[in-house]
């Protein structure tokens, strides 16, 4: 089993949210579309350690665009979408600086579609 499953495994697993951050820093240490994709099924997590989150994969760069396109394609949680629209933002995107705050993802939608494709935010 490679470090990334591993990593991705112990977050399906985790107990606590200083365990759950534990892990995500080592996950950002490698950097990889994979390790972004590993954190992304974290995302829906609420309060301080989902804005925790959020930093993290800001911090990875463009690498995590893919992950968070998948989360907003797939999420079935709220805070996920939310959250994975929230990264967008800081790395530039529009539609996700309004979508990070809407109220109605319908709504949204109907105005402009996510037109983003998997290797830039701009």
């Amino acid at each position: 089993m490679n470090t990334i499953q591993r990593l991705t495994d112990k977050l399906a697993d985790y107990m606590d949210d200083k365990e759950l951050l534990r892990t995500v820093r080592k996950l950002k240490a490698i950097g990889t579309h994979d390790a972004a994709a590993a954190i992304a099924t974290v995302l829906d997590t609420p309060a301080e350690t989902g804005r925790i989150l959020v930093k993290t994969l800001v911090s990875m760069g463009p690498v995590v665009i893919p992950a968070m396109l998948e989360v907003i394609d797939t999420g079935v949680e709220e805070e996920g979408i939310r959250n994975a629209h929230r990264v967008l933002a800081r790395l530039g995107n529009v539609h996700s600086a309004r979508a990070q705050y809407a109220v109605c993802w319908a709504d949204l939608e109907e105005q402009e579609p996510l037109a983003l494709d998997r290797t830039t935010a701009a």
